[in-house]
């Protein structure tokens, strides 16, 4: 497939295939340049929300892996590069108040580091916990534990064999305001056909990206 029709694939599924009603694929905005910047935090959130929730079975295991739009947190901590104001903003929150121009810089960082949640929240955990699935997240840099890898490695070898033109049989232009997801009145489904298109039976483990 030619840059100029790169398009963008997300979807979940488990060991019976993809998860009926949970593909998204849009053009990307862009023909040059890495294709994770073709993709972010709001989308994948809005992804989550419109396409997996509604037809994700009962009490399943979602895998995810350490994506950096995966990893979007929930009231996240401003680093040690942070300014001053970022920092007190943070900790009025948390119900600390701090003179910007009394207070060092170290001494902020230190009450930040103190009341930091033990543990990182995800904004995408809280999503699937609140209707009572369970995130299971891969260490870092293990991609050979993500089962999607594979999966994605014949969805790529496939468009490949099948797609020798380039071709998207869209004539429009890929810049176009509609093709973006996180646009709401969006189109966000392309006809691109992919492998391993089966009804997904009940199954409790599921993986995505």
């Amino acid at each position: 497939m030619y840059a100029a029709n790169r398009v963008i694939v997300v979807d979940i599924g488990s060991q019976d295939g993809f998860l009926k009603g949970g593909r998204l694929i849009y053009k990307a905005n862009c023909s040059t340049g890495d294709y994770h910047g073709q993709m972010h935090g709001v989308i994948f959130e809005k992804w989550i929300k419109e396409h997996v929730l509604p037809n994700l079975p009962d009490d399943s295991v979602v895998v995810i892996d350490n994506t950096p739009y995966h990893e979007e947190q929930v009231d996240k901590e401003p680093s040690k590069r942070a300014t001053k104001r970022v920092m007190i903003e943070w900790l009025q929150r948390h119900e600390e108040s701090y003179d910007e121009k009394a207070t060092r810089k170290a001494v902020l960082y230190e009450a930040v580091q103190r009341l930091k949640p033990p543990r990182k929240i995800y904004k995408i955990d809280n999503l699937l916990k609140e209707k009572g699935h369970t995130v299971l997240r891969l260490p870092s840099y293990m991609c050979d534990l993500n089962a999607i890898e594979f999966v994605w490695a014949q969805v790529k070898q496939y468009v490949r064999h099948n797609n020798a033109s380039g071709e998207d049989g869209d004539d429009s232009s890929s810049s176009d305001s509609s093709d973006d997801p996180s646009d709401p009145e969006s189109d966000e489904e392309l006809a691109v056909p992919l492998p391993m298109d089966t009804d997904t039976s009940t199954e409790n483990k599921m993986f995505s990206k």
